[in-house]
């Protein structure tokens, strides 16, 4: 009668926390996002040599841009402007039409939900987004408009 009882209390309390982790819906998410760099875009290094389409590429040296490259620091901030989650800048894409740009994606796991979000690359502070937006993967621009 021992036996019964510590297997049916043990029953009892898989049954529960099965129940308890289908009942909750996730507390968080991975951030997929990119920036855009317009303008001075060079391929294979920051030192020159012009980009074709696909390959490797940075932000042109001496623009005011020298800090978009891969690993540059991607935060997370809830609307008050606390720090939420970290990532960073995956290496720079070149695409041409219509306009040269660089394409950094970003990675940020574990993204707590909010209401609101900002995004800040290096030091560049961008708008507020959605949760809705940031689940659909943010997208930031900088540099000259493309002409």
């Amino acid at each position: 009668m021992g036996k019964t009882a510590k297997i049916s209390g043990a029953v009892g309390t898989i049954a529960v926390f099965l129940l308890a982790g289908c009942s909750s819906a996730p507390t968080e998410f991975t951030t997929h996002g990119t920036l855009t760099f317009n303008g001075g875009v060079n391929g294979s290094s920051p030192w020159g040599g012009d980009a074709t389409e696909g390959q490797l590429c940075f932000a042109r040296t001496g623009y005011g841009f020298d800090d978009l490259t891969a690993g540059t620091q991607v935060k997370i901030t809830d609307a008050s402007g606390k720090t939420l989650a970290l990532g960073q800048l995956a290496p720079g894409v070149y695409h041409s039409p219509p306009h040269a740009t660089c394409v950094f994606n970003f990675t940020v796991p574990k993204t707590p939900k909010a209401n609101f979000y900002g995004v800040t690359v290096g030091s560049r502070t961008g708008p507020q987004f959605t949760e809705a937006q940031m689940q659909a993967g943010p997208s930031l621009t900088v540099g000259p408009p493309p002409r």
